[in-house]
């Protein structure tokens, strides 16, 4: 196939793995059983066969190949883009998948004697529902975490191409197909259809629960009654790097299975309108679940977009339906489309009551919005708004202390970060940044301080924020170049230490610091040496250009090399005053 060959296989059996339709003719076949479990002298753990061919559609489909050159070359680029697509990394994680479904099939009989059998973990009445589609690099690790403690898993595919449905059956789901029909509500609620048990905790592919979760969702389960009760689980979407900060999203991800609880809407479906409609209690949980689908930033402008498109055909169906207007202006403003999100979520907020959940995330969208247009006043008046209905808002807070703080007010901003700090809410639906009331707020409040000169109280301020969060990169800037400007070579040394591992633009950023510090101590050939390792990080990275030819103009005698350095940063920047400036003084001096 990878030299471009078409194939002739039997239809069945191992080969559908790997040779798609178009890469070959397949030949009608039936399964032919073995008498017993066994290949010779081994036992199976199953019934072993083989697949007879049809001789006659054999023949006929010799002819075919051998008749027909055209088609054989259409199937054969077909076979080498099939085989091509087998890389190593793919063929190990099919084998892997594999050993996870051998392992749940192995026959008692089979295991090392002297150990007892592995008890399963006991069962009860929640259904685990999700629906999928081309997720065949998610679905095994989401059911790996979570299938031990449900009673049974449901499963419905809208379409995949992959291995997805097969890798779901061999974990043990009972997997349907349903036609994908532009609506996650219809899917989720075809999924409802096949559950069997009492209880309904939902899934998509891409999440995870961990151990410390994974026991939380055991007592909870183990826990239930026979009651009209729903709960509500954290959902944290995981930064997309070390040193990030996640997002906590409220979701009602158990609830009883009743025929009058349906999903609604085309997109960002909701369970919370149908459970309130039959007066179910909710109640928040003390658990998680990991979201890993926004660390692909391609991955999530391919949802943004699909998103957009259902999100567009919704409103045509609900023009004023302020959850759907709420949604696609948030859409927009992800997108960076502030002008044409405004009007949309000032439309959801009208039409919303004042108790519904997503006003206070509206006033933060669209104060947001106006900051971006280049209207601060405008965004503190919306902030100011939204906390007249919900005071202690933490992102409301956090928006309006840091327009204060671009405005120069830094009283107001101080009073806001330090209300962050030191206030809570009671439990309600959001979707949050998990750092605004603690790491983030103590690294702000240290700009604040350093605005006013208060080095001391920025410095304990950013200590704080790491001591919070070890790995958050603002904060160890942040104390590092405090650090230099003090000329505690230590500490410097300490923050750049620290943010090597934190991902590439951390990782220059600590070469910089580093070569900034020997620059002080005049050692410049130690400080070329730091930022040629980051400028192979960065090349085009304006900052370390300029601190090369600091290099250069600071040791002296080089006017060759600090010219070279100043004109690479002007091939970058050409606005760059400050160079521009250094390479005129140095070229008047040579003349």
């Amino acid at each position: 196939m990878a030299c471009g060959l078409p194939v002739v296989v039997t239809t069945g059996g191992s080969t559908e793995d790997f040779v798609p339709p178009a890469a070959g003719w397949r030949i009608p076949a039936r399964v032919s059983y073995f008498a017993e479990d066994r290949v010779g002298d081994w036992p199976t753990a199953g019934r072993p066969w083989w697949l007879e061919p049809d001789p006659e559609a054999l023949v006929a489909i010799l002819r075919e190949v051998a008749g027909d050159a055209e088609e054989r070359g259409r199937r054969g680029e077909s076979a080498r883009r099939a085989a091509l697509g087998w890389t190593w990394a793919r063929s190990a994680a099919a084998v892997e998948d594999r050993v996870k479904i051998l392992r749940t099939r192995t026959p008692l009989r089979f295991r090392r004697p002297g150990r007892s059998p592995v008890v399963a973990a006991p069962r009860n009445g929640v259904t685990l529902c999700m629906i999928v589609r081309d997720e065949e690099s998610n679905i095994g690790a989401c059911l790996e975490s979570i299938r031990d403690i449900v009673g049974e898993v449901v499963v419905v595919d809208t379409g995949s191409t992959d291995r997805t449905r097969e890798i779901a059956r061999g974990l043990g789901a009972n997997v349907f197909e349903f036609p994908w029909v532009d609506d996650f509500a219809a899917a989720r609620n075809e999924a409802l259809r096949h559950a069997t048990l009492g209880w309904i905790f939902w899934m998509d592919a891409d999440d995870r629960v961990d151990g410390a979760n994974r026991a939380k969702l055991a007592a909870l389960f183990a826990g239930l009654k026979d009651e009209n009760a729903a709960y509500v689980v954290k959902c944290i979407c995981v930064p997309d790097g070390p040193g990030g900060t996640a997002t906590a999203v409220d979701h009602v991800r158990l609830f009883r299975r009743d025929s009058r609880v349906r999903w609604t809407f085309r997109v960002h479906e909701q369970i919370l309108p149908a459970l309130r409609a039959i007066g179910a209690d909710i109640r928040w949980a003390d658990a998680a679940v990991d979201h890993v689908g926004y660390v692909d930033a391609a991955l999530r402008q391919k949802k943004l977009a699909r998103d957009t498109k259902l999100l567009e055909r919704a409103l045509d169906d609900r023009p004023d339906d302020p959850f759907t207007l709420f949604n696609l202006g948030a859409v927009y403003h992800e997108r960076g489309d502030c002008a044409d999100a405004v009007p949309i979520l000032e439309k959801s907020l009208r039409l919303s009551h004042p108790k519904d959940s997503i006003v206070r995330k509206l006033y933060a969208l669209i104060a947001q919005c106006h900051a971006r247009l280049g209207d601060p006043a405008r965004a503190i008046q919306t902030c100011r708004a939204g906390r007249e209905q919900t005071p202690d808002d933490a992102e409301l807070l956090f928006l309006e202390a840091g327009l204060h703080r671009d405005s120069k007010k830094y009283a107001a901003a101080e009073q806001l970060y330090r209300r962050l700090l030191e206030g809570r809410e009671a439990p309600h639906f959001a979707s949050v940044d998990t750092g605004l009331r603690t790491h983030k707020a103590h690294h702000n409040l240290g700009l604040v301080y350093l605005d006013l000169g208060w080095l001391g109280q920025a410095r304990n301020q950013w200590r704080a924020a790491l001591a919070d969060h070890p790995g958050f990169v603002p904060a160890l800037l942040a104390l590092g170049e405090l650090a230099l400007r003090e000329r505690d070579w230590t500490t410097v040394a300490d923050c750049a230490t620290r943010l090597r591992p934190l991902g590439p633009v951390a990782a220059v950023e600590a070469e910089r610091l580093s070569a900034q510090a020997e620059l002080e101590l005049c050692d410049f050939n130690g400080a070329r040496r730091r930022l040629a390792v980051a400028l192979e990080l960065d090349p085009l990275a304006v900052p370390l250009l300029v601190a090369v030819g600091h290099a250069w103009l600071r040791e002296g005698g080089h006017e060759r090399e600090a010219e070279a350095a100043l004109r690479a940063v002007l091939a970058v920047a050409p606005q760059h005053a400050e160079t521009r400036h250094n390479l005129d003084l140095l070229l008047r001096k040579r003349s």
